[in-house]
């Protein structure tokens, strides 16, 4: 028992992370940061986004040959609500707001749409 306190006292103030064999931290491409990917022309993409509002900034990135649209829908399979945001061919977005896009409080998923008929290369950033 006299043993089995010393061991918590003496590492109840230390980071027992160090005494792990693996570290666990989030990268740039982690769930909740970036979605890059290809995307079928006449296809729909939820981007899976957890809790997105309407001043959640993104970076957007252009495909370098074809427009492509980032649109909300009320459910991750459901229909865009309203007008999608188009981003252009060779084009970046900087810190535009999910509001910017299209974001309203009943539709808080995140999509992208590809209405041409060649793949476009997708890439948004949550900032």
């Amino acid at each position: 028992v006299r043993l089995a306190s010393f061991g918590k006292d003496f590492y109840d103030d230390t980071n027992e992370a160090k005494y792990n064999n693996y570290v666990i931290y989030e990268t740039s491409n982690a769930i909740g940061k970036k979605r890059e990917d290809d995307l079928a022309g006449g296809q729909q993409a939820h981007l899976d986004y957890p809790e997105v509002t309407d001043t959640q900034k993104f970076n957007v990135h252009g495909d370098p040959i074809t427009n492509y649209g980032i649109g909300f829908s009320s459910t991750p399979d459901g229909p865009i609500v309203g007008t999608p945001f188009i981003v252009l061919a060779n084009t970046n977005y900087i810190n535009k707001t999910a509001e910017e896009m299209g974001w309203q409080a009943l539709v808080p998923f995140m999509k992208v749409i590809n209405d041409s008929v060649v793949t476009v290369h997708y890439k948004v950033l949550k900032v």
